[in-house]
């Protein structure tokens, strides 16, 4: 019965070892010090047969077009990020001659999985295919406990696309998708040269050029500080440009909107502008492949500019300026200008212009016929009622008189606020209704609940209203923890690899 507990107790120790073994580069078996293989597999997850065609695949890939591909298993690597990881491991060994090296490495325990690729290697394989081998050829054996077939399919998908054979369809669309990132980044550097026109020709000044020209440079200096000081461990130098192209697309049109907005009043370069600045993002979308997303918002675009375009039809029958005036105000609302920005903005602007024109044009009397004019806001108080003039005070409505000199002929015309806090008193009827205050009178606890107060009031005829109300009982937190590791990433050379270097360049899965 001892021996029985014994052994028992020996077997659970050695489980749990079993289960947290993980690994630090530095500790992850080099195959080349061992024999001339380019399978680490310390803790026996494929078999001995698919680890030998595993060698003969890398081997043809290396004699063939220079390739080295070095492929871990390991249990854990404690879950620390596995693409840094990946990327410190081929440098502490020096995969890929020439920097064209691979690094597959997989965390079984962990549940993840990176593909790694050398600088040079990028150019062949690059991240987007990196991350389609994993969901389409790896990971669906992995699934499955099959790590050996999952490691052998991935690399035979690998070995095609370095050889020039045929590929799968998802390899040329994810290449495709690749070049489609270059494609957007030249058309935003076209599109900002566009911009620097724009601001060029609304403000013809020496002071516009020297300012884009800053902006340029600043896009630049911004990008190689950031690669140098933070992004270099984990990214390529192609990150320098990308970040220049988006930093500087960025300012530029920031600073053309200023230009546009303190040079000019006129309609065009707004339409212009915001085409360029919405026209750029929709493009990237539709190249990277989110159609749907760009279908959305040019249908959405569409159904709103279709409905002003209907709504302004209307006013075209409609004789008064103030009913013109409110039969299109709504398209005043800014939120259509946030949500599409391409072409509302540029009808806000023409929908204010409109508004402005229809208050202010010329009105003659119903009842006289004679010509009107419009009284400044001070003198057409006398005109008012009080409570009028208490809503034009607290501005939840503005009220036009026109006169035409004539006595009683006096034409008085309403325009409400659209967001106000104000609403309408329920005694005087004028919309001076407001919220004085919401006070807690006694808080709310775990055990019992709280009492809270609020007061309205009139700010013209003063009737006020003070009511309670019941704060309910506070709910007890949930107790939870988390934690996180850290990881410091570190790179050498050595081994009988080839001496490549990584970048930062691949992509991770998790199963």
């Amino acid at each position: 019965m001892k021996k029985f507990k014994l052994l028992t107790l020996f077997l659970l120790i050695y489980l749990t070892n079993a289960a947290q073994t993980y690994y630090s580069p530095e500790e992850i078996p080099d195959p080349k010090e061992y024999g001339d293989g380019f399978v680490s597999d310390p803790d026996g997850f494929i078999s001995s047969t698919d680890e030998d065609y595993l060698n003969d695949i890398i081997k043809n890939i290396q004699e063939e077009k220079g390739f080295e591909v070095a492929v871990v298993v390991v249990n854990s690597i404690d879950n620390k990020a596995v693409l840094p990881f990946a990327t410190d491991l081929g440098n502490l060994w020096g995969v890929g001659k020439g920097d064209r090296g691979i690094v597959i490495l997989a965390a079984i325990s962990d549940r993840n999985l990176a593909i790694a690729t050398g600088y040079e290697t990028e150019q062949f394989i690059p991240d987007l295919v990196t991350q389609e081998i994993q969901q389409e050829e790896i990971i669906p054996y992995f699934k499955l406990e099959d790590y050996g077939q999952g490691l052998i399919t991935g690399l035979e998908v690998i070995e095609a696309i370095v050889l020039g054979e045929d590929v799968p369809d998802y390899v040329e669309e994810a290449q495709q998708k690749q070049k489609n990132v270059k494609i957007w980044e030249y058309i935003a550097m076209g599109v900002g040269g566009l911009l620097i026109l724009l601001t060029i020709l609304v403000s013809p000044k020496l002071k516009t050029v020297i300012t884009n020209a800053i902006i340029l440079v600043a896009a630049v200096v911004v990008s190689l500080i950031a690669y140098f000081v933070f992004l270099k461990e984990s990214y390529t130098a192609s990150v320098i440009f990308d970040g220049s192209v988006i930093l500087g697309f960025i300012a530029i049109a920031v600073n053309a909107f200023i230009v546009v907005k303190n040079e000019t009043s006129a309609i065009w370069p707004y339409a212009v502008l915001i085409s360029c600045v919405v026209g750029v993002p929709l493009t990237g979308l539709y190249l990277y492949g989110y159609t749907a997303i760009v279908f959305f918002y040019l249908s959405g675009a569409g159904i709103i500019f279709g409905m002003f375009l209907l709504t302004y039809l209307i006013t075209l029958f409609q004789k008064d300026p103030y009913h013109k005036f409110h039969t299109i105000k709504v398209f005043k609302l800014d939120v259509f200008a946030y949500v599409f920005p391409f072409p509302m903005y540029v009808v806000d602007l023409f929908v204010e212009n409109q508004l402005e024109s229809w208050r202010n044009r010329v009105r003659y009397s119903k009842k006289t016929g004679l010509e009107m004019h419009k009284l400044d806001e001070e003198k057409d108080n006398k005109y008012l009622e009080k409570g009028q003039v208490a809503e034009e005070k607290v501005k939840s409505v503005d009220y036009d008189v026109w006169v035409s000199g004539e006595p009683e002929d006096i034409l008085i015309l309403k325009y409400t606020t659209w967001f106000s806090k104000y609403s309408t008193c329920s005694k005087c009827k004028y919309k001076t209704w407001y919220l004085v205050y919401d006070k807690t009178i006694s808080a709310a606890t775990y055990s019992s609940s709280g009492t809270g107060e609020k007061k309205r009031a009139c700010s013209h005829c003063g009737h006020q209203r003070i009511t309670r109300y019941t704060i309910p009982r506070k709910t007890p937190p949930s107790s939870s923890s988390s934690s996180s590791g850290g990881y410091s990433s570190s790179s050498s050379s050595g081994g009988s690899w080839g001496g490549g270097s990584f970048g930062g360049g691949g992509s991770s899965s998790s199963w």
